[in-house]
């Protein structure tokens, strides 16, 4: 066995005396790097950026209306006299 005070450095940042918890940790950094880029690319081109904005604004007015008819209920505190 050999052994050095200098030890190279891989590819994938880890050296020959990296121990399971380090090389764990570059593994799972890559592999949510590239889930991340994935899914990121996957619904980029599954959604329209027009379908993204319909369903923002749908989202939003749907928040308004409701909290006007929320308002118009006898049980609600916002109400003015």
């Amino acid at each position: 066995m050999r052994r050095s005070s200098e030890t190279s450095q891989k590819e994938d940042g880890t050296t020959e005396d990296s121990t399971l918890k380090e090389r764990m940790k570059v593994a799972y950094t890559a592999a949510h790097t590239t889930m991340i880029n994935r899914y990121t690319e996957a619904i980029g081109k599954m959604l329209h950026p027009g379908i993204t904005l319909t369903l923002t604004l749908i989202a939003i007015l749907g928040m308004i209306f409701w909290f006007v008819q929320y308002q118009s209920d006898s049980h609600c505190n916002f109400r003015s006299a």
